[in-house]
């Protein structure tokens, strides 16, 4: 596009074209509101619990609640598993995680939310130890990269259609403190949703149901609605501010249901120095 001479229609009047906004493509997705496997980013790692046993086949943690990165509960999640992913051994020798979906092979399974895992034969007399991740907080932030500006563009909330909500979810800039760098503070007032209410009047519309679908293992119980939220101006986070987005249950509190998630569109790019 030239600017000294843009475009103009018949009778005189400048035209506009639309250009794609400069730097990277960015989407984060948070928690499961209703799942606190899904819980990663405030998680506590657990190294070398020694587990229980009653029939040498279930053995059982202190901790219910392990964060589960292997069965597409959480967005993009093999990008992000290494640190979180448990590693179960037998006398000190690692055993073999039966694979994901799979109804055959491997040593054992986990149930997550129950912290328990269970072997495929007897491991009578033997000690099973386990290194994990057991959530540990709800709270779920957006954060520019360092040197980056992280571009807020549209979000989304996403619901199964029988979530029952148990609990409210805030949404908090924070930046850092001037007087305590780096510490940070809350910027700004919070958006508190406290009721299904609040979220239909804030978002833009919704979008057509999604039925149920995908089958039993990898899909959906329940159809989904998604509402919209398309900024008027966008949320621009600066790394050198400290600005991020803080998202959290106030009393860590799962929603009921299937499903609860939030989706944030954004662009990354250089911070100018």
């Amino acid at each position: 596009m030239d600017f000294r001479n843009p475009p103009k229609s018949p009778s005189g009047i400048p035209l506009t074209e639309a250009h794609p906004r400069e730097g990277s493509e960015t989407i984060k997705v948070t928690h499961d509101w209703c799942d606190p496997t899904t819980w990663y980013q405030q998680s506590a790692r657990v190294t070398g619990e020694t587990l229980s046993t009653e029939d040498d086949l279930t053995f059982s943690s202190a901790n219910t609640n392990w964060i589960d990165m292997q069965h597409g509960k959480i967005y993009n999640e093999d990008t992000i598993s290494a640190d979180y992913l448990p590693v179960v051994k037998i006398d000190g020798v690692a055993a073999t995680m039966r694979a994901p979906f799979a109804d055959t092979g491997g040593d054992y399974q986990i149930n997550y939310a129950a912290g328990t895992v269970t072997f495929f034969s007897s491991q009578a007399g033997k000690t099973i130890t386990a290194d994990y991740s057991r959530e540990n907080g709800s709270r779920f932030t957006v954060t520019p990269a360092s040197g980056k500006i992280l571009n807020v563009e549209e979000s989304e909330v996403q619901f199964s259609k029988d979530v029952v909500l148990n609990d409210t979810i805030i949404f908090q800039a924070y930046a850092y403190d001037p007087e305590d760098p780096p510490n940070k503070i809350p910027a700004g007032n919070p958006d508190k949703f406290k009721t299904m209410m609040d979220y239909i009047d804030e978002a833009r519309g919704t979008y057509p149901e999604i039925p149920a679908v995908g089958g039993t293992k990898r899909g959906m119980a329940n159809a989904h609605l998604v509402f919209p939220f398309k900024y008027q101006v966008i949320r621009q986070l600066k790394s050198s501010y400290g600005v991020e987005l803080r998202l959290w249950l106030e009393n860590d509190t799962p929603h009921g249901g299937e499903r609860a998630t939030a989706t944030f569109y954004c662009t990354s790019q250089d911070e100018e120095s």
